[in-house]
């Protein structure tokens, strides 16, 4: 935890797992072990984050997040979403 973080009751964070500067953790959240969860990143009551999973800088994370994925956004998504609609419009601009 960090300082400026505001995790609320009945919150639960595994081993090694990193919560920086800003997050807002909501009620009854699970954080599993080596997750990562970035500054100002907003994380709703009810949802848990998986093992090595990771957060964005300001996400607002509404749903679960499965282990090993990396998740951006508002709302958060799974980032080889991101990368699909990269690759849509640079095909779509001729890049």
């Amino acid at each position: 935890m960090a300082l400026g973080d505001i995790v609320s009751r009945q919150c639960y964070h595994w081993k090694n797992a990193a919560v920086i500067a800003h997050a807002m953790i909501g009620g009854s959240t699970v954080i599993g072990k080596n997750a990562w969860i970035a500054p100002a990143a907003t994380i709703r009551d009810v949802v848990t984050i998986g093992n090595n999973a990771t957060v964005g800088l300001g996400s607002v994370v509404t749903k679960d997040v499965p282990e090993q994925e990396v998740w951006l956004g508002n709302p958060a998504k799974r980032i080889d979403l991101f990368k699909k609609i990269a690759d849509y419009l640079n095909r779509l601009v001729g890049g």
